[in-house]
């Protein structure tokens, strides 16, 4: 009796067996269904301004975007991912003309879908001098046309938003010294007083 019970139980929960005499070529299968996604922001050109959005720091603090430009200029730097070759020699060469760019009224800030952990981690182990933001929704990044693959990915490139929080140059797929040494160039003929 419990035997009948438990067969007629697996035969109601069984799936509908499939149908041999239809070809596999016009089997229909049903399409999940794919829930409404916000539409894409457009991507930002020179003489634009940023959007306000709310970031992390590597310290896992707030910070908004527009308060990062409220008082001077912005390279922002974005790489795949924190800890690789290519992406700490682009953090290097910040690094190492940080001065620079600050002489030039520009503060420096790395971009990434990194957590504030990874990025802890990887600032403290390269002494990086400047803020590092983790953009794991790529709001900033999508911003400035970085997003790959559906925002799994970045593509190296930086952009240069002038104080005030409009956008004075973009420079995308660079190599790690391309970046570095475009945005440099930049930011000091910018800050050159004309003949």
């Amino acid at each position: 009796m419990t035997e009948v019970r438990r067969s007629k139980r697996l035969a109601h929960s069984a799936p509908d067996p499939i149908d041999a005499s239809v070809p596999p070529a016009k089997r229909v299968r049903k399409s999940p269904v794919k829930k409404p996604s916000e539409p894409a922001k457009p991507v930002l050109k020179v003489g634009d301004t940023v959007e306000d959005v709310e970031l992390k720091n590597e310290k896992d603090e707030s910070v908004h975007v527009l308060e990062l430009v409220k008082e001077k200029g912005a390279v922002f730097f974005m790489f795949p991912r924190a800890n690789t070759p290519g992406c700490t020699k682009q953090a290097c060469g910040f690094r190492d003309h940080h001065e620079e760019f600050t002489a030039a009224g520009y503060n420096v800030f790395a971009l990434a879908q990194d957590a504030p952990k990874s990025l802890t981690t990887w600032q403290t182990g390269q002494k990086l001098p400047y803020t590092l933001l983790s953009d794991k929704t790529h709001a900033l990044i999508g911003q400035f046309g970085s997003s790959k693959d559906g925002k799994k990915k970045i593509q190296r490139s930086h952009v240069i938003v002038a104080k005030g929080g409009v956008v004075a140059d973009i420079q995308a797929k660079v190599t790690p010294q391309e970046s570095v040494d475009k945005a440099l160039a930049f930011c000091k003929k910018d800050t050159t007083p004309e003949a």
